[in-house]
């Protein structure tokens, strides 16, 4: 799954290329790059919970991480929307959700 992830860095590279702050451009890298991982993670979360038939399945426990761990990111990127000096935070706390995201 991660191999179709941008880094987080390219997305900051690709966003200073536009027009803005370099500052407001990074922080919507951010968004985007949580946008990205949000549908990484919706995939992994929508699969038959393991202990079953299911070959493929999702684990309890990991679900319930990615939930906190979204639930982290997503404010700690609008908390960077509204003082850019967070978005060292929010960007480690998007680290921590694609760690948290198995890969196929």
């Amino acid at each position: 799954m991660r191999k179709f992830i941008m880094p987080i860095a390219a997305l900051a590279l690709l966003a200073g290329c536009v027009g803005g702050s370099a500052v407001q451009n990074d922080v919507l890298a951010a968004e985007k790059s949580l946008t990205a991982l949000e549908r990484l993670a919706l995939i992994y979360t929508s699969l038959p919970r393991c202990g079953g038939a299911a070959q493929i399945c999702s684990d309890p426990s990991t679900v319930q991480r990615i939930k906190d761990l979204v639930n982290q990111a997503y404010m700690a990127v609008k908390a960077a929307e509204q003082n850019s000096a967070m978005l060292s935070a929010a960007l480690a706390a998007i680290g921590n959700f694609q760690k948290a995201i198995p890969s196929s």
